[in-house]
């Protein structure tokens, strides 16, 4: 039992940290749309994984990985219709057509093994297995050098891309790392929460915190983040329930809290 509570907060624990990096990232860039239309890639990468593991019996590349190529190839598509003027909400909207498209074709061919994929859509597990903290710990580690190596240029081309186009920076490139970082995040959290519970955590600690300060932002996003994963998950524990019950709640009265706190600062200014 007490390891089953110790890997729950080790995955509650990365999961946060992925999140508070790139919860801001994603807001600060306005690929939230972008985020969500990956999201919904990995339902199809996980079809896709399925057929090729069960019906196929391909073993290598593991599922997860297959995923992960199948979302940043759609991340690439994202990126490649905004280079051709396309807006971002219109090119994340193809992109999940396309992502629909494939999760109906490979639902199909996968037949009853399309049942497997179902973990990835709510997060059923109520066990944090080895492999998931593993996972967790591979992309954390991934996307903290990227971090670490093009924070200002991210920073720069999501705030101002024309200026970035006119002072000579790769702004393609640039925004393909920003895209990367997000699905390495979105397949962290729906292989160990579920794409339902994903929506929520990529858009909220990063919004909350540029709202408070824009100045320690990312602290605030770790620190907000952090609070929604861990109680979430003890309270996932407590509840006898999969993790992703546990956080979505946390987060939802995160949210609510905040917007509270927004409106009674506005009334006390008025």
């Amino acid at each position: 039992m007490l390891i089953i509570l110790v890997n729950l907060m080790i995955a509650a624990l990365l999961s946060s940290l992925m999140v508070g990096i790139a919860s801001p990232m994603i807001t600060f860039s306005k690929s939230l749309m972008a985020g969500f239309s990956f999201i919904h890639g990995v339902l199809a990468g996980g079809l896709l994984a399925t057929y090729l593991y069960y019906v196929l019996d391909l073993t290598v590349p593991p599922p997860e990985v297959i995923t992960l190529l199948y979302v940043i190839a759609i991340a690439f598509l994202v990126g490649e219709l905004i280079e051709r003027g396309y807006s971002t909400d219109a090119a994340s909207a193809i992109s999940t057509s396309v992502s629909a498209m494939f999760s109906v074709l490979f639902a199909f061919l996968s037949g009853p093994y399309a049942s497997r994929a179902w973990a990835i859509v709510i997060g059923t597990s109520v066990i944090v297995a080895p492999k998931d903290i593993i996972l967790l710990t591979v992309f954390l580690v991934l996307l903290v050098i990227i971090q670490v190596l093009f924070k200002k240029e991210l920073m720069y081309i999501s705030f101002d891309p024309e200026g970035a186009y006119t002072l000579g920076y790769a702004v393609r490139f640039y925004r393909y790392i920003i895209y990367i970082s997000i699905a390495l995040v979105v397949v962290a959290l729906t292989y160990t929460l579920g794409i339902i519970i994903a929506h929520i955590l990529i858009a909220t600690p990063g919004a909350l915190a540029l709202s408070i300060s824009h100045k320690r932002y990312l602290q605030i996003s770790i620190l907000i983040a952090l609070v929604i994963s861990l109680a979430g998950y003890i309270l996932a524990y407590v509840m006898g329930t999969p993790p992703s019950v546990g956080v979505g709640l946390m987060a939802s009265g995160v949210l609510i809290a905040g917007e509270l706190f927004k409106r009674r600062g506005i009334k006390s200014a008025q």
